[in-house]
């Protein structure tokens, strides 16, 4: 997380990279994006399919600000067109961490086995 700085108000702002995820199965028609959210703002990469691999590189860069103590969470989302061009979308990995967290853990926030949502 480059750019770490503490502003006077005790918020830190830097950079969260969503670089990509592996082992995603898909059918024609299904792609996949991550929202982030911290102090109850939001962001999301671009919908992308998986490449033949089952990975996506999404390579997406979230400038936040946020206390120490603060949760973000990562939210993976496969999303599918419905008959009749409905759209559906449902959450299926979730991860969170405190700021203090990603800090202090050499500034990475993976899971090699994230689990699947109900």
């Amino acid at each position: 997380m480059p750019g770490d700085m503490e502003s006077s108000e005790g918020k830190i702002e830097f950079s969260l990279t969503v670089v990509g995820a592996t082992g995603l199965t898909s059918s024609d028609d299904t792609s996949f994006y991550i929202v982030v959210e911290v102090d109850g703002k939001q962001g999301r990469t671009a919908e992308l399919a998986p490449s033949p691999q089952s990975t996506i590189e999404w390579n997406a860069c979230f400038t936040l600000r946020a206390d120490k103590a603060s949760y973000i969470a990562l939210r993976l989302y496969e999303c599918w067109m419905l008959p009749g061009q409905l759209k559906g979308d449902k959450p299926i990995w979730e991860s969170k961490a405190t700021v203090e967290q990603l800090l202090g853990c050499g500034s990475k926030f993976t899971s090699a086995h994230p689990s699947l949502l109900p």
